[in-house]
């Protein structure tokens, strides 16, 4: 016996009605969806953080970042709507003494600023950068 022409074609159609659906998913795929930054994410800076010190100091705080005597560079991320709350402490018996701060933060401009005191000072410093809107 012969098959008739229409289940033939049916057979023939099978594979490709299988494959139909995962071809247009690749040919086709659903939009990725982007999750929107908040305004809060939106004014968080990277920054690499570069101490220069007239007298070795004993511990640097930058908002709740600390550096040790003897470091000099650290990445913090930060509000830039909000200050940098800086702490430094000195070894006793140093005369007053100067901290030298320089914020590189990613794609902008390079800022920078002297924190004078003996013993210990403490500062915050408000500095301004551009954001894309």
């Amino acid at each position: 016996m012969t098959r008739s022409p229409l289940l033939a074609a049916l057979f023939a159609l099978v594979p490709l009605v299988v494959l139909a659906f995962p071809l247009s998913r690749v040919l086709n795929p659903p939009p990725v969806v982007q999750k929107e930054q908040t305004k809060e994410e939106a004014m968080m800076l990277r920054a690499d953080v570069i101490l220069r010190a007239a007298h070795p100091f004993e511990k640097v705080t930058i908002n709740e970042v600390t550096f040790s005597a003897g470091e000099e560079e650290k990445e913090i991320t930060f509000n830039s709507k909000e200050p940098l709350n800086v702490f430094v402490q000195w070894p006793e018996g140093i005369a007053e003494s100067a901290l030298f701060i320089e914020v590189m933060a990613d794609h902008q401009e390079l800022k920078s600023h002297t924190l004078w005191g003996f013993g210990s000072a403490s500062e915050a410093l408000n500095f301004q950068w551009s954001h894309p809107e």
